[in-house]
């Protein structure tokens, strides 16, 4: 097998707390984010945090199943690693980690506003790459309860609610009528292998499939900020500064 492609470390600043946004990350089984239209998960087995799931995504041509073994370290870290699909090798991971203070939240990567990303409408048109619209594990961001508003999303339907966070203390003070809500860093990183053949396989990874990905993973990020924010606004337990 081909040495694997390294994904670049992508981090977004997300005006949620940890434990919110982990219980979205790791709540498979349970319907859908907005935006992502025909993406689904199932957990096929478990074993305390150590589990088996079925990921199918919708792209422009087909629908792509995947299977991912899946480990949670609650509430900081979440990997997956490929076990069947369209990649012959792949493994991801999403790291949160509390940011003690903030100085400009919207400054991020510019991934306040989902029409920043570019290109992502074409992304499908190659057969044997559009598979990669299938980011490990992002499928399981399938519980962001009681969201009324995205601002950057076009549509929003009701979905499973999240109101089982079991951590209330890191809910953030209130200093002259200002509410300091937690807020957490989501980055996330990994490699993977696009097919085994040594030179053409790696070439395709490098110049096509890497890139796809990448920006595959901008979308899919962007998403989780908004519907973790969202939700984050409307909590009583975990206010939105």
């Amino acid at each position: 097998m081909p040495n694997p492609i390294t994904l670049r470390p992508r981090t977004v600043r997300v005006r949620a707390p940890r434990d919110l946004l982990f219980q979205m990350l790791s709540h498979f089984g349970r319907g859908g984010i907005p935006g992502a239209d025909g993406e689904s998960s199932k957990i096929l087995s478990r074993d305390g945090n150590a589990l088996v799931v079925e990921f199918k995504t919708k792209s422009l041509f087909a629908t792509y199943t995947t299977i991912e073994q899946v480990r949670l370290y609650p509430p900081e870290r979440i990997e997956f690693t490929h076990l069947s699909g369209p990649l012959a090798y792949a493994e991801e991971w999403f790291a949160l980690d509390i940011v003690d203070s903030v100085d400009s939240l919207d400054s991020v990567d510019g991934l306040d506003s989902l029409d920043s990303v570019d290109g992502l409408d074409s992304l499908d048109i190659v057969d044997s790459v559009d598979s990669l619209d299938s980011v490990d594990g992002l499928d399981s961001l399938d519980s962001v309860g009681g969201v009324d508003s995205l601002d950057s999303l076009d549509s929003v339907d009701s979905v499973d609610s999240l109101d089982s966070v079991d951590s209330l203390d890191s809910v953030g003070g209130v200093d002259g009528g200002r509410v300091d809500a937690p807020h957490t860093n989501l980055t996330h990183g990994g490699k993977f292998v696009w097919r085994e053949t040594p030179v053409i396989g790696r070439l395709v990874g490098l110049l096509y499939a890497r890139p796809v990905y990448e920006r595959t993973l901008r979308l899919h990020m962007a998403r989780i900020k908004a519907a973790a924010e969202a939700r984050a606004s409307r909590s009583r337990v975990f206010p939105r500064g």
